[in-house]
């Protein structure tokens, strides 16, 4: 995914091909949203909103470290992408294996649920992922360069997105699993993570509010 031109990469989502789907969409946008982030870092550097306890070093060194948060999460959303591909297609694979006597039946059900295990784990960890960006896109709402509010607005909008569009992904894997172990498990950590991420919905609303002002 990521060695591909963007035109490439609509083309191949917007052909009859199975592969990218809205799995590798939502790491994506989750990549899209890491990468706002870096840009509103690397345009803050000397223009922080400095408050009389925070001295410009201090701030300085939250801000890098708020981007190097951010383009690591980028290059692990690229690697999330590829592998929702990879799940996808061992699901496909597990569904096409004989099913023409008892012990091939056997086979081709614990390879599907199997596989179902590993399509589930892409966009789980996306949404985990999305969700971690939450707070530093709070922070950044308060420390950024004033001048970039609508890009911090952007990135709160694109978490709960990639959050939301992962968690369809994992629930859909889950519907035919049989494991119930793991249900339980995925189902906790995706709650988790779209508790984290939906209240950003409500700081775009009021960087919306506060341009109408």
């Amino acid at each position: 995914m990521n060695q591909q031109s963007l035109q490439s990469y609509l083309d191949k989502l917007s052909s009859s091909a199975a592969t990218p789907g809205g799995g590798a969409v939502a790491a994506v946008t989750g990549a899209q949203a890491a990468a706002l982030i870096s840009m509103v870092c690397n345009l803050t550097k000397g223009k922080t909103k400095e408050s009389a306890s925070d001295s410009a070093e201090a701030l300085k060194k939250e801000i890098q470290a708020i981007n190097n948060r951010a383009q690591q999460a980028r290059g692990q959303f690229d690697q999330l992408a590829d592998d929702d591909i990879e799940g996808f297609n061992q699901v496909m694979a597990a569904y096409k294996l004989p099913r023409s006597n008892s012990q091939e039946r056997t086979v081709q059900h614990n390879a599907l649920q199997d596989a179902l295990k590993q399509a589930a784990q892409a966009p789980l960890a996306t949404a985990t992922l999305a969700s971690n960006l939450a707070q530093d896109i709070q922070r950044l709402s308060e420390i950024g360069n004033k001048n970039l509010v609508t890009d911090v607005g952007i990135a709160a909008l694109l978490v709960p997105t990639t959050v939301q569009a992962a968690r369809m992904n994992v629930l859909i894997n889950l519907a035919s699993m049989e494991d119930e172990q793991f249900k339980i498990t995925a189902l906790t950590a995706i709650e988790k993570a779209t508790s984290h991420a939906l209240p950003l919905t409500k700081l775009a609303d009021s960087i919306c509010t506060s341009l109408l002002k």
